[in-house]
């Protein structure tokens, strides 16, 4: 079977590029990489550009490219072995660093077009395992450091005895942690005799200067709060304009109508103490791109709400436990 009728042999959600030394003639091998998807571009010189965390990048590279300058800028970008060596000469393994090197190439095997294949082949799986390990380091650290985010919120919220500035301070929390540009927290009153409400105590909003007045709610599953607080499962909506036909719930339009203002991504979650009660629930609202994003306009709701993600389900959950605990 031809090379070129292959399968695919990379992962078709990754972008590669191959970055080929000017005098490096790769015209035979176009196609193959066109097949493979993976975009190709001729360099005389390494600029920052090639180092996109969304593209996977390789280097193939002779010893007329690689003169000082260029193995000094390489390094400055990356500490990754990233680089097809082509050989024209042994001396030619000592030009660079080995710690940049996945593999070496001489000019008999580059010609093969069945080993270029393997040795192309054998490299990006190299870059995606080390992708990868860097990710999870990266996420291990993240991890332990929300973990020790997550002790000092505890300590933080154990020590304050007023209740007021108990509730912001949970509320921020929440807010800071997902880039929410607004929250609200409601609690739990009433009884089991009496009937039970939910009563809305505070709200935060970055891009707005409102006062909060204080309402309560009938708890019912046809609030977004009450849902959670029936049924203790998180809610994570993606656009409250485009519910599914066929849920219980439904997002009142009258907020966004008064202020003009626009409630796009919604996450709502409860706060559950250690006897699995729900005692409050707390909603954050349009998580933005980053923190300092303000959505004044149309235009901006549009271009820097984002969904809330499955880690930003996880982290409040855990931390609305842990001021469930405190607030009882």
């Amino acid at each position: 079977m031809s090379i070129k009728n292959k399968k695919y042999f990379l992962d078709l959600n990754i972008k590669y590029c191959l970055y080929c030394s000017s005098t490096i003639n790769m015209d035979k091998y176009l196609d193959l990489l066109n097949m493979h998807g993976i975009t190709y571009q001729t360099v005389d010189e390494i600029n920052s550009d090639m180092f996109c965390s969304k593209v996977l990048s390789l280097f193939l590279l002779d010893s007329k490219f690689l003169n000082e300058e260029n193995i000094e800028t390489l390094q400055s970008y990356t500490n990754t072995e990233c680089v097809i060596v082509y050989l024209e000469d042994e001396q030619d393994v000592n030009v660079i660093p080995e710690n940049l090197v996945v593999q070496y190439i001489s000019e008999n095997s580059f010609n093969s077009e069945k080993i270029f294949y393997k040795t192309l082949k054998s490299s990006y799986k190299s870059l995606v395992r080390q992708k990868k390990l860097f990710e999870l380091d990266k996420a291990l650290i993240l991890a332990q450091d929300e973990i020790d985010e997550l002790h000092a919120i505890a300590s933080a919220l154990s020590t304050e005895k007023d209740l007021d500035k108990l509730l912001s301070l949970i509320l921020k929390r929440c807010i800071d942690a997902t880039s929410s540009d607004a929250g609200s927290l409601y609690l739990i009153i009433g009884d089991e005799n009496n009937g039970k409400n939910l009563k809305f105590m505070l709200s935060d909003n970055f891009s707005l200067e409102i006062e909060s007045v204080s309402f309560t709610l009938p708890l019912d599953k046809t609030s977004l709060a009450g849902y959670v607080a029936l049924t203790k499962n998180v809610l994570n909506i993606e656009d409250s304009y485009n519910l599914p036909p066929n849920v219980e719930y439904k997002h009142s339009k009258t907020f966004d109508e008064r202020y003009s203002y626009k409630t796009k991504s919604i996450l709502t979650f409860p706060m559950i103490n250690h006897k699995d009660e729900v005692i409050g629930v707390i909603q954050l609202v349009n998580k933005r791109i980053n923190r300092g994003v303000i959505l004044d306009n149309p235009k901006a709701f549009e271009k820097f709400v984002i969904p809330f993600t499955v880690h930003d389900e996880r982290y409040v959950y855990s931390l609305g436990s842990q001021a469930a605990v405190v607030l009882e």
